[in-house]
């Protein structure tokens, strides 16, 4: 019939033709890679997935905290006996910051949705909260930022001290710092941001053993980069400039999640200060 004849080739038109071989040999080039499209594919996806990572890191943590009715935290939680999702995130959030000092000025870079900058308000009395978080939306910046005390601002870690300023009395990160890129560039950024006298206070993890394949590909996929251990971690904040540098492990914040680490990492918390008569 006619249009069988014109599925014969010699039919179609002479554009087409002309693109033959090229097509011909472009299906035999895939043939031969075939044995190994898998794991360009592989490949691929591994590539897009750490391009996106943060993105997708950030959209899980958002819709796990939404699922515990978070209402606006989005950090791991303390296992303080609670039952209530929002209750251990505010214990978390105390445990890190600890006594920090009243009044002043606060950052907190990696804040969540605001509802931690409301905490930090209320506890410390600060007289103005400044949060960064690449992860906030328009909406949790106008619900935050109703309150005088109060700024919630949208960017990354690198991002936080060019929008926040200097002069702070604290720089506080929760439950975050594991997932910056530049761990050393946030600690210099820290220093300099702060006030004379000024205290950082962060939580951070740590391997206290080698890593197997499997803690190291969980690590990975989760986008968080322990230190390589709690005496490197003070080490970093005194190049930094820091002093009265202390490192101390907080049990029951991992464990719950059940992630399997095999006590290969452990969660800790640092605190460190500006030299009153630092540069």
């Amino acid at each position: 019939s006619k249009s069988r004849l014109q599925l014969q080739p010699r039919f179609w038109p002479r554009r087409v033709r002309r693109k033959m071989p090229t097509v011909v040999g472009l299906i035999a080039r895939a043939a031969e890679w075939q044995p190994v499209l898998p794991v360009l594919v592989l490949a691929a996806l591994l590539t897009a997935l750490a391009y996106y990572q943060a993105v997708i890191v950030a959209w899980a943590q958002r819709a796990v905290a939404d699922r515990l009715s978070g209402a606006g935290w989005t950090n791991l939680g303390s296992a303080d006996g609670t039952k209530c999702y929002a209750a251990s995130c505010e214990a978390l959030a105390a445990r890190v910051c600890g006594s920090l000092k009243s009044g002043g000025n606060v950052l907190s870079v990696g804040c969540g949705r605001g509802e931690e900058l409301k905490w930090l308000a209320r506890t410390y009395g600060a007289r103005l909260v400044t949060g960064v978080d690449a992860a906030a939306d328009p909406e949790d910046a106008d619900r935050a930022n109703e309150d005088p005390q109060i700024l919630l601002l949208k960017g990354d870690a690198a991002d936080a001290f060019e929008l926040a300023g200097a002069g702070h009395g604290a720089v506080v990160a929760v439950d975050c710092a594991y997932h910056f890129l530049d761990f050393g560039g946030f600690l210099r950024a820290a220093f300099r941001a702060l006030a004379p006298g000024g205290v950082l206070r962060v939580s951070h993890v740590c391997w206290t053993a080698p890593p197997s394949v499997a803690t190291f590909l969980l690590m990975k996929a989760l986008g968080v980069a322990p230190a390589s251990s709690a005496a490197a971690l003070r080490g970093a904040l005194r190049k930094a400039g820091f002093d009265d540098v202390v490192v101390e492990p907080l049990a029951g914040i991992l464990e719950p999640w059940g992630l399997g680490l095999g006590g290969r990492v452990a969660y800790v918390v640092a605190s460190a200060r500006r030299p009153a008569g630092a540069p």
